[in-house]
């Protein structure tokens, strides 16, 4: 699968037909597809192993170095970037003089490490993947993708906001969202495409705030994973793995159903209108 991608991607970017020589080799559904889509955006940048898994949430592999020896976890956090090393060491409880290491030990172990963090999941380098609609993603720290789907969530807020009546509701509603998150709000109350996924139930909410932060960021993450769902399963590997484990494996275990085109259009704004929100909030 991931040699036919590769191929894939690079005849698409091909000029002309320069590739024409090597439509034979693909599946006749790839073939129409390269043939018939002649504009693609630029490939994007490859990151070093060092980059990659410095972007990497933590929880991804934290476990795993919970588990070692203290002088392999020193070799180990050697090779990360002194920002991320510093991180990992705190939240490992372990202040130690880390090693100097050339260049090349520095990507031979990584490549190592990479291989037995992630065995069953190497990615395509990112000048491989296919255009997305979402590229702007990658590389985004956790923090950022996890306001993106609280963002996401308040789409569901805001629709069912009208009927809600109670006047203590709202105000609870609103003493349980940031001052960010009600600006956001209010920011989408007109928004021209409405999406309903089931209600809430605000009008009958018991007024816990963390339950409700929780269904919140739950229906952002459904949402997301429509509009990752057209994605390959390489980009898609990138965006949950930058996200922390518990997030990233509820969107692998939504379910996968056929979604109509004109509702990922929707999901697709609606998703790059909460992403320049997020762009515009300060977080910590």
């Amino acid at each position: 699968m991931s040699s036919t991608a590769v191929l894939t991607t690079l005849l698409k970017r091909a000029p002309g037909d320069k590739g024409a020589s090597l439509y034979p080799f693909l599946p006749d559904s790839t073939k129409l597809e390269v043939q018939s889509e002649r504009e693609h955006s630029h490939p994007l940048s490859d990151q070093t192993l060092q980059h990659l898994i410095a972007n990497l949430d933590d929880s991804w592999y934290i476990e795993k170095f919970k588990s070692m020896p203290a002088k392999d976890l020193n070799f180990y956090l050697s090779l990360f970037p002194e920002k991320k090393r510093e991180s990992l060491s705190k939240k490992l409880g372990i202040e130690t003089d880390f090693y100097e290491l050339p260049n090349e030990l520095i990507i031979h172990s990584l490549n190592i490490l990479f291989k037995e963090l992630f065995p069953n999941e190497l990615p395509l380098p990112l000048s491989f993947l296919p255009d997305s609609p979402l590229s702007y993603l990658l590389g985004s720290p956790p923090q950022k993708l996890h306001k993106l789907a609280f963002y996401l969530g308040l789409f569901d807020v805001s629709m069912e906001l009208k009927s809600v009546l109670k006047g203590s509701i709202l105000k609870s509603i609103q003493e349980t969202l940031f001052p960010d998150e009600i600006e956001f709000c209010r920011s989408i109350a007109e928004f021209r495409h409405v999406v309903s996924f089931g209600q809430i139930g605000l009008s009958q909410w018991n007024e816990d705030h963390d339950v409700l932060r929780k269904v919140i960021f739950e229906r952002g993450l459904y949402r997301l994973s429509i509009g990752l769902s057209d994605s390959s399963p390489d980009f898609i590997w990138y965006v949950l793995h930058s996200m922390n484990k518990e997030s990233g494996e509820k969107i692998q275990k939504l379910p996968k159903t056929a979604i109509d085109h004109k509702l990922m259009i929707i999901i697709l704004e609606q998703i790059e209108t909460a992403w320049k929100g997020v762009q515009c909030t300060v977080l910590n």
